[in-house]
């Protein structure tokens, strides 16, 4: 006898609400708007409302296929669902890649309470008029490495727009000399060096002076860009170092590209910091929506004679 359950978003759901909720919002921005333009808060959250109904959808349609299945666990359930994505979306926007204004939270809360419903029902009929289920399923084999491939070659890029994006000030071009002519820096503390153009993605920068001895500098992993310069080409942060004390600095790089150095972006929220962990670390966490599906096949292989597919 099989255990009642109630429909929750898959793996597949969950990798479609991540690129319509952060993917899209930040590189749609990227393309349509200057570089002198910030992104506000409300009108990227409005992905996440349009989101909400297909959410409910795509949970709801597997769910109503299980033999067994009953109206209301699978109704309430996707109706929670796109709920409580919406919910993990907004405090993303606010928390982790935090934009300008004021987040409208009513504005997106309120039709989201309508539109989970609206997209739960046809996907509730969508489900039972689909034949069940008749083999095991094997499609996550083939999509879920396609999907782990695609979200790590992503997972930088869209870090580093949601730092450009989120950050609040950063530095002007020839702040403190860099490149042919030494850097004359002012206090003691952290800098950045921000390349112009065709800067490497990996430079090889090095720094020496008062205290410092050829020490090389920080990369950024996810590298902001588009700071200023023009509307065509900008800056982007492409290193960070410190240094103990005041005083006239030797800032090199490897190949023929300029940089000058300047005070650090300052960055709000948590993207500010992710930006610097290690790449590994970033090819990861975009591969997870696809390791997630990859790993829910088989545990669906594993529990049911024949499960709902992908």
């Amino acid at each position: 006898m099989r255990t009642m359950r109630w429909a929750v978003p898959g793996p597949a759901a969950v990798t479609v609400w991540l690129l319509v909720t952060v993917v899209a919002p930040l590189v749609s921005f990227e393309f349509t708007h200057l570089w002198e333009e910030d992104q506000d808060a409300t009108p990227a959250a409005m992905w996440a409302l349009a989101s909400t109904p297909l959410v409910a959808f795509l949970t709801a349609v597997p769910a109503a296929r299980r033999p067994g299945a009953r109206a209301v666990l699978v109704l309430v359930g996707a109706t929670v669902s796109g709920w409580v994505l919406l919910a993990v979306a907004l405090a993303g926007w606010s928390w982790i890649v935090p934009l300008d204004g004021d987040l409208d939270v009513f504005a997106v809360a309120a039709p989201a309470a309508v539109l989970s419903v609206v997209g739960a029902l046809p996907g509730y009929g969508v489900g039972r008029l689909l034949p069940a289920p008749t083999r095991r399923p094997v499609l996550g084999y083939v999509l879920g490495p396609v999907v782990a491939v695609v979200g790590a070659v992503l997972a930088p890029y869209v870090l580093g727009l949601g730092a450009e994006d989120s950050t609040a000030t950063y530095p002007f071009t020839g702040g403190y000399g860099g490149g042919d002519e030494p850097a004359v820096l002012p206090a003691a503390g952290r800098y950045a060096i921000l390349g112009y153009d065709t800067a490497p993605l990996r430079p090889d920068c090095r720094v020496s002076g008062p205290g410092v001895g050829a020490r090389r500098a920080d990369p950024v992993t996810a590298r902001p860009a588009d700071y200023e310069g023009s509307a065509d080409s900008g800056v982007t942060w492409v290193a960070t170092f410190a240094v103990p004390e005041p005083g006239s600095y030797t800032v090199t790089c490897g190949g023929d590209w300029g940089f000058t150095v300047g005070d650090l972006p300052r960055v709000r929220g948590a993207v500010g910091s992710v930006i610097h962990w290690p790449l590994a670390v970033l090819l990861l966490l975009g591969a997870l929506p696809g390791l997630a599906i990859v790993a829910n096949t088989v545990r669906r292989r594993r529990r049911d004679p024949v499960p709902a597919t992908t």
